[in-house]
């Protein structure tokens, strides 16, 4: 018996849907799947629900999903259905969108590593003939070529850092990023990067300092240039916008044993407020009002930090209180688990 609904959703009379087999109107692709589904019965199953293409007068295909009760007493099957085709095309049209944003994505991704690495090589032979006329004898040119010349170095060296940002995070996103991992002294790296941004804030009101364990502080396993430029990334960040105080590279270590912990950046800057937290590790962003404006950058330092620590099989998070500084913590994803648990 058919419900007179059926045959009015797909065209045959209901004669025409009880001449022939159920089978024949079912989407070639999803017979097989289908029977599988009828198979079910023999292994005591009495409940069925199973989705396929069944085909109208017109040749066309509805989507249909059925749920089917087998009924042992009289050896019959009963069954329900109804029409999906709108939810099966929305569906499809979800997947179409999202197939085609992950390939604009990739074309992307390709494009800016392509672009990145061809700009890199003239970017270069700039800033080093610009060293090399600021490295001839004072006489051979005047105090205002001398002031270009450093601008075209200084602006450069800038222009070079954006690109190989730029670079990191195609990489990143690509999956391209290759670890070479060994023993990383923290200590010793966290002295090293201090003393290197030491420049950065010579002529500030902004003090830099290192604070490291008393006792030896066993290695971790890393790559130690990737967890340097992570290093110098959060340094970078800190002095970007603190204009006062101080910025402290910490190293915390377990006092038995001397285990590593985690490392941290602390500043006494501007801080960032609660609800923009949760964007500072978004690639191009800089998160609190007006910082895009104020201070240059990508806004990719934090993003590519982020990602490079998560490949090295570390957490990097973020602690800040408006008007109170901020604190970026990289750790070991199982001492960050410990903390949380504890």
């Amino acid at each position: 018996m058919l419900s007179p609904s059926f045959p009015k959703l797909l065209g045959w009379s209901e004669s025409e849907l009880k001449a022939r087999p159920f089978m024949t109107f079912v989407h070639p692709e999803d017979v097989e799947s289908t029977i599988a589904e009828f198979e079910k019965l023999q292994t005591g199953v009495d409940t069925l629900y199973f989705e396929n293409r069944y085909r109208r007068r017109d040749g066309s295909y509805l989507w249909l999903a059925w749920n089917a009760h087998a009924q042992p007493s009289d050896g019959l099957l009963y069954s329900a259905a109804h029409d999906i085709t709108p939810m099966k095309e929305s569906q499809r049209q979800l997947e179409a969108a999202r197939d085609e944003a992950e390939a604009s994505n990739r074309a992307k991704t390709d494009f800016l590593a392509k672009m990145s690495h061809e700009l890199r090589t003239p970017l270069n032979s700039v800033i080093g003939f610009a060293s090399v006329l600021l490295d001839r004898e004072p006489s051979e040119h005047d105090e205002q070529e001398h002031l270009f010349l450093e601008r075209i170095r200084a602006n450069g060296t800038h222009l070079l850092a954006l690109i190989n940002d730029v670079l990191d995070i195609s990489r990143v996103e690509a999956k391209e990023v290759q670890l070479e991992l060994s023993s990383v002294d923290l200590v010793a790296l966290v002295k090293d990067c201090v003393a290197e941004m030491e420049s950065r804030v010579a002529n500030s009101s902004v003090r830099l300092r290192a604070e490291v364990p008393t006792q030896s502080v066993e290695p971790v396993r890393a790559d130690p240039r990737r967890m340097r430029q992570v290093l110098l990334n959060l340094l970078d960040n800190a002095i970007k916008f603190t204009t006062h105080g101080t910025i402290t590279l910490r190293v915390v270590a377990r006092r038995q044993g001397g285990r590593p912990l985690r490392v941290e950046v602390e500043d006494t800057g501007p801080g960032i407020a609660a609800e923009d937290l949760p964007r500072a590790f978004e690639a191009f962003q800089q998160v609190g009002q007006g910082l895009d404006r104020k201070y240059q950058g990508t806004g990719l330092g934090l993003s590519i930090s982020s990602s490079l620590c998560r490949l090295m099989g570390f957490e990097l998070e973020a602690r800040s209180k408006l008007g109170s500084g901020t604190t970026f913590r990289s750790s070991s994803k199982q001492s960050s688990e410990a903390a949380s648990s504890r």
